[in-house]
C-alpha cells in the first residue's frame, strides 16, 4: 500500500467520524459486509468500483477523501441542480477559458492554474471519440502499454482489461489515476456530487475575482441555453 493511498484511507475515516457514522452504518450504505469495510479502511483490502460509487451517494465527501481539498458552499447551490453531463460541459468551458488566458500570460500564474485542470483534455478526447479515459490518456501521452502499465503498477494484461472496460478500477487504482494524471475520482466514478465539488474547487482556485467572473459567465450561458430549449 502506497503512503499516499494511506492518506486517502485516513481521510475516509476522518469523514466517517465527522458524519457520526460507525463502520457498520457506512458499510451498510456501501452495500458491503462490515468485515470487508473494516479491512478496506485499514488498507488490507480494496474497495470495489461499485462500493466506491455507493460511497458517493452518502454524505462522505469523496473529492476531499482523495484530494485533501474541500470546496466551500459558495457555488454548489447552482451546480448541484445541473446534470452530470452539464457539469462536464461547464468544466470544459472553464478549461477553454484558462487555456486562452494561459497563452497570453507572461507571469506564469495561469500556467499553474492550467496544470490544475489539464486533465480535461483527456475527458474531451474520450467523450468525442467514445474512448476509455485511460486509453485516451495513454494515446495523448504517447505511452506504450508497457510504460502505462508500469506507471499504474499493473501488468499489461490488466491494463488492456482496464482500457477495454472489462474490469473496473478499485479504490487504490482510482487514487493512482488521480495521482498521476489529476483526473478527479468523480469522473471515473461518474459521481455528480463529487464533480460539483471539483468544479467549485476550481473556481475558488483561480482566485476570487476571476472565479466569480467565470461563475457568472457559466451561469449566464446555462440560463441562455435553458431559454433556447
Amino acid at each position: 500500500m502506497s503512503l499516499n493511498y494511506e492518506g486517502v484511507l485516513q481521510r475516509l475515516k476522518e469523514e466517517r467520524v465527522r458524519n457520526n457514522l460507525s463502520q457498520r452504518q457506512l458499510s451498510y450504505q456501501m452495500r458491503m459486509m462490515q468485515s470487508h469495510y473494516s479491512k478496506a479502511e485499514l488498507g488490507k483490502k480494496r474497495f470495489t468500483y461499485y462500493e466506491m460509487q455507493c460511497l458517493g451517494s452518502t454524505d462522505i465527501d469523496i473529492q476531499y477523501v482523495y484530494t485533501g481539498v474541500k470546496s466551500t458552499e459558495k457555488y454548489k447551490s447552482f451546480f448541484i441542480n445541473c446534470t452530470f453531463e452539464e457539469i462536464i460541459c461547464h468544466v470544459g468551458i472553464l478549461y477553454s477559458m484558462i487555456t486562452f488566458f494561459r497563452q497570453a500570460d507572461s507571469t506564469g500564474r495561469w500556467e499553474r492554474i492550467y496544470r490544475r485542470i489539464e486533465y480535461m483534455k483527456y475527458i474531451l478526447v474520450a467523450g468525442k471519440e467514445n474512448d476509455n479515459i485511460l486509453y485516451s490518456v495513454r494515446r495523448l501521452l504517447g505511452y506504450t502499454q508497457q510504460k502505462m502499465a508500469g506507471c499504474l503498477g499493473v501488468d499489461v494484461k490488466k491494463l488492456r482489461e482496464l482500457e477495454n472496460g472489462r474490469i473496473l478500477p478499485d479504490s487504490e487504482m482510482i487514487w493512482r489515476i488521480y495521482d498521476l494524471f489529476h483526473i478527479p475520482p468523480s469522473i471515473i466514478l461518474k459521481d455528480k456530487k463529487g464533480f460539483v465539488c471539483e468544479l467549485c474547487s476550481l473556481l475558488e482556485f483561480i482566485g476570487k475575482d476571476a472565479g466569480e467572473a467565470a461563475f457568472n459567465y457559466l451561469r449566464t450561458g446555462h440560463k441562455c441555453l435553458g431559454e433556447i430549449r
